[in-house]
């Protein structure tokens, strides 16, 4: 990461930047076998969907640097052990922590479905899925109500989709994949954020500034060809066909960009609202992002974690809610006033933050090829510059989020992918 604080450096290292350098040696191990949350957030959900020890329909998944939350109900100690044991062996996982409640499940009436019969109804399912359009998964096999699906994911959030889509299917018992997927989390294509929803903004605009300048154009062409017949009224239609041409693109284009958002669903808009409300809830001073775990499923936003009041409650479901266009938030926070942190008595200089914060980027080689630029006011980071991905973005906000003093961060990288 290149350093462009506008800000000298210190004349020595303070205190703070001392204890994060020792840290990052007990970080080693973490640090060279480093995944980004949401990818340890996928392959652990993927991970505990499949196993067949472990019933997976109320088991919510979050990642905050390396550390694995599982939350939810499962229906035998036994499965609570083993989706621990899952979580723990996923790569870049450095602690987990067990929250899932043993519940004994209620009976519940299977649909009986031929074996002939779910697998069509699975393969048309998959078919009729636009984020699996790039992927070529199908079923290998249905036994008993289990099925097996094969073929190829484009990424892991495809491989995850294609997961649920299958178990959504009446008379589905279990699904078990050989899919082959390799490590990429999503199609930074489809990664539809609000720099997307800028470019569909400068799209509509140059449309409808096209639009007009044909108008103009085709206005113009006729009140030639009125004073001027034959050779005028040639160049008015061409020059209206051509502005309409024009036009045409530009729709084309708009459309593609709106089209692309819009038919992201499933696990790929799930991980956008995830990753969305985690960056509003670091911007905020008054909540406590890195104790607040998020997981969306199926557009649903369950909030699990500790926060201080119910004020930081209020703030979190707030911060969901904008994140998701208002869909159903499940409130599952815990409330603890022992733990508010933030002593403003205590909390180094905005200098000793910007130090620590620069210094901790510098230090860990995730950021190498980003070129992040950071400045501290009254406790608040604000991180600018580029980074190559969403992740490294992300991973940038949390590491500034995570050092002792830092209220808020205000994360406004650029994502610019090398090459």
């Amino acid at each position: 990461m290149k350093e462009q604080s506008k800000r000298a450096p210190l004349a020595g290292l303070s205190i703070v930047a001392i204890v994060g350098s020792l840290s990052l040696a007990a970080s080693a191990w973490a640090e060279a076998t480093w995944r980004p949350d949401a990818w340890i957030t996928t392959k652990t959900k993927i991970a505990i969907a499949t196993d067949s020890e472990v019933e997976a329909n109320d088991v919510n998944v979050d990642t905050v640097n390396g550390r694995v939350t599982l939350h939810g109900k499962v229906t035998t100690a036994a499965e609570k052990t083993k989706a621990e044991k899952i979580a723990r062996g996923i790569e870049g996982t450095t602690e987990v922590r067990n929250l899932l409640q043993v519940v004994a499940a209620e009976k519940m009436t299977r649909v009986e479905r031929k074996d002939e019969d779910i697998q069509a109804a699975v393969d048309a399912a998959l078919d009729a899925d636009p984020e699996l359009r790039s992927s070529s998964i199908d079923v290998q096999s249905v036994n008993n109500g289990v099925v097996l699906l094969g073929g190829s994911a484009d990424t892991l959030l495809a491989h995850l989709e294609a997961i649920r889509t299958a178990s959504s299917v009446d008379g589905v018992r279990r699904v078990e994949t050989e899919a082959e997927t390799g490590d990429r989390l999503y199609d930074e294509k489809l990664w539809h954020d609000a720099d997307t929803a800028r470019e569909k903004s400068v799209i509509d605009r140059a449309a409808d500034a096209t639009r007009e300048t044909g108008d103009a154009i085709a206005d113009a062409g006729r009140a030639t060809g009125d004073a001027i017949a034959g050779a005028a009224g040639t160049v008015r239609d061409s020059a209206k066909n051509a502005a309409d041409d024009t036009a045409d693109a530009a729709r084309d284009a708009r459309d593609s960009t709106v089209g692309a958002a819009e038919s992201t669903s499933g696990a790929m808009s799930d991980a956008w609202i995830t990753t969305s409300t985690k960056t509003r809830l670091m911007a905020d001073p008054d909540t406590p992002a890195l104790s607040i775990n998020v997981d969306t499923e199926d557009g649903v936003v369950t909030l699990f974690g500790t926060v201080p009041s119910e004020q930081a409650r209020s703030a979190a479901i707030a911060h969901a809610k904008a994140a998701s266009n208002n869909a159903v938030v499940r409130d599952e926070l815990t409330i603890d006033p022992t733990a508010a942190g933030d002593d403003t008595a205590k909390r180094p200089d905005d200098d000793q933050l910007e130090a620590s914060v620069r210094q901790q980027l510098s230090a860990k080689d995730k950021f190498d090829s980003a070129d992040i630029d950071v400045d501290v006011d009254d406790g608040i980071a604000q991180l600018t510059g580029t980074a190559p991905t969403h992740e490294i973005k992300m991973a940038a906000a949390t590491t500034a989020r995570s050092i002792d003093g830092v209220r808020a961060v205000k994360n406004e990288i650029r994502v610019q992918p090398k090459g």
